[in-house]
């Protein structure tokens, strides 16, 4: 957590039970599910999300399309990266 406006939660789904504006947004482990991810980005009550653990993927398809998708109809914000591109947050 960095000033209370930032989570990056490593490896787990970690509920910190504070406000968070911006997550770090893991979208592939071997132990998590898409789902899961998108619950727990549900469950801070934030504003904006980018996702990370996905650079071993061959494709990113559903780690980006489906958050961007759900999470939006909530009001949050999903930023995926491109390659060579930066993003505001």
């Amino acid at each position: 957590m960095i000033d209370n406006t930032f989570l990056y939660p490593g490896d787990n789904l970690f509920n910190p039970e504070i406000t968070v504006n911006i997550l770090a947004l893991l979208v592939s482990e071997p132990w998590l599910t898409l789902e899961d991810s998108i619950n727990f980005a549900q469950l801070l009550n934030l504003t904006t999300a980018f996702p990370v653990h996905d650079g071993m993927l061959k494709h990113l398809g559903s780690t980006h399309v489906l958050p961007q998708k759900l999470l939006g109809e909530v009001g949050i914000d999903f930023k995926p990266f491109l390659a060579g591109k930066s993003i505001e947050v």
